[in-house]
């Protein structure tokens, strides 16, 4: 299969296209009128606005997931054949919330290419602008979701089980004791600064001891995310590390 590499700006275009990736979209097609002093957040996600809109717009399905997920078993087959038997538009998981955030997680959903999925698409990129002082990309899906204008569009929760958010809950790992043998991704929702020990906690965090190795190439903001989890020399020189027991 091929890979098509989105980049956000010339320097990473130019070293993927000169390292042999044949399939590297220049930032002009998809980030174009983007804010170099947004976030690096908000420029991300306006980044793959776009590409969803444009993958769709060709004619792909697209599954969107976040970083802090966990793949447990492949999940496509599923979501395919759940998607075609029930004539599904969009699905994707569980936010079990009743305000603005809810009740689709975006850190995981499916679209079909169609006439109405391409629609919405074109509608979350006009709602681009929104997400630089709302700060959020979720409450865009959901609001587009239960606006009037889409009611024919059919959308479609995944049980938890299939999808399992790991909250937080007293230190623990909410969740992670309720994976069972129909569970096909964990999802480290909510808080990052608490999503490495979390996905720790469920058994399934994979980076070794010697993932910041050369730590002097880390800031102390990034360090302090991952201090607890790899063995990384003079520890106690990173701002933010707290010694536990």
């Amino acid at each position: 299969t091929d890979t098509v590499i989105a980049v956000s700006d010339d320097r990473s275009y130019n070293f993927l296209t000169k390292a042999g990736f044949s399939l590297v979209l220049s930032p002009t097609l998809h980030f174009r009128g983007v804010p170099q002093t947004v976030s690096d957040h908000k420029a991300c996600q306006t980044m793959l606005f776009c590409m969803l809109h444009q993958l769709s717009e060709m004619g792909y399905d697209v599954i969107l997931h976040d970083a802090d997920l966990i793949w447990m078993r492949d999940p496509r087959d599923l979501i395919l054949s759940h998607a075609q038997w029930r004539q599904v538009d969009i699905t994707g998981a569980l936010a079990p919330r009743m305000d603005a955030h809810g009740p689709m997680n975006s850190g995981f959903i499916y679209f079909r290419s169609n006439r109405k999925t391409r629609s919405y698409l074109r509608s979350m990129v006009a709602m681009t602008p929104v997400m630089y002082w709302l700060n959020t990309d979720q409450v865009i899906y959901n609001s587009l979701l239960r606006h009037w204008r889409f009611r024919q569009l059919l959308f479609h929760i995944l049980p938890q089980e299939i999808i399992m958010n790991l909250f937080d809950k007293n230190g623990k790992a909410f969740g992670a004791t309720t994976v069972t043998e129909n569970s096909y991704v964990l999802h480290a929702v909510s808080s990052r600064f608490s999503k490495a020990s979390r996905l720790r906690m469920a058994g399934h965090w994979f980076v070794d001891n010697e993932c910041l190795q050369d730590a002097n190439q880390i800031s102390n903001k990034k360090c302090s995310l991952f201090i607890d989890f790899c063995a990384v020399p003079n520890r106690t020189n990173y701002v933010g590390w707290n010694p536990k027991t």
